[in-house]
């Protein structure tokens, strides 16, 4: 009687070319018409695009007409370094306002008259030319409904110096179709730069594309009311739903 000595690794190979592929066995299973069902994955979970860059908080949002099919979002951010020369000036005249007033009978000298038209030419000349406040308007998107898309400037561009003309060679460019949700939610967000450890309620404007990312509009502000009102705008421009997550939702 011959006896024949089976490779134990063929045996495994056989063993695998005899069971089916995961995929393909998904793909046999059929709906009672007798249409094949396609395997079913679950979707990627939405991340966080970094792009555009962080700015901080946002303040007073508010939604610009450039011309018949464009808007801006604008907001304004604090400029890091940026000093208020308007404001100080209108401190330095009230200072001086004060000092008139209370002190005009203990003041006749010739120096405390030049030391009071040297301060109050000065806090006129502060208050007239020098910025009011350490914050920007600047352009957080704009969107272009003639050719369906929302752009992104490359950088943190002022609300003055961005154009019709310049639509369309920002950074980043979504079309309308590629939108799939807006998002409005409320976030633990950094003060400032320059103090990551101190958090404030912020509410946040993203929409979401079909790859799942998520892209801020207004990226984190305390005016609630009007960044809900852009998210209302958008929404209903795109006929898209408003999904509420995070803290208070």
């Amino acid at each position: 009687m011959n006896h024949h000595v089976s490779d134990p690794n063929e045996a495994a190979r056989s063993r695998a070319e005899q069971a089916p592929d995961p995929e393909i066995v998904d793909a046999e299973i059929e709906e009672p018409g007798g249409a094949a069902l396609e395997p079913v994955r679950p979707p990627p979970p939405a991340r966080l695009t970094h792009h555009p860059s962080s700015g901080g908080l946002v303040y007073e949002p508010i939604v610009r007409q450039v011309s018949h099919t464009e808007f801006q979002v604008c907001g304004r951010r604090e400029v890091s370094g940026a000093i208020p020369w308007g404001f100080w000036g209108g401190v330095l005249l009230a200072f001086v306002a004060y000092f008139l007033i209370t002190g005009t009978q203990g003041f006749w000298s010739i120096m405390d008259i030049a030391w009071a038209m040297v301060a109050l030419t000065v806090g006129l000349v502060l208050f007239r030319f020098g910025k009011r406040s350490s914050r920007r308007l600047d352009v957080l998107c704009a969107l272009d409904f003639e050719r369906e898309m929302i752009v992104w400037p490359a950088a943190t561009e002022s609300a003055s110096g961005v154009s019709q003309g310049s639509l369309g060679s920002g950074e980043l460019v979504l079309n309308f179709e590629e939108i799939e949700e807006v998002v409005f939610a409320m976030i633990d967000y950094p003060l400032s730069q320059r103090k990551n450890d101190v958090d404030v309620h912020a509410f946040t404007l993203l929409v979401r594309d079909g790859e799942q990312r998520l892209i801020p509009v207004i990226e984190a502000t305390p005016a609630k009311g009007a960044a809900h009102e852009i998210a209302k705008m958008i929404a209903g421009q795109l006929r898209l739903n408003i999904s509420y997550v995070g803290n208070g939702f």
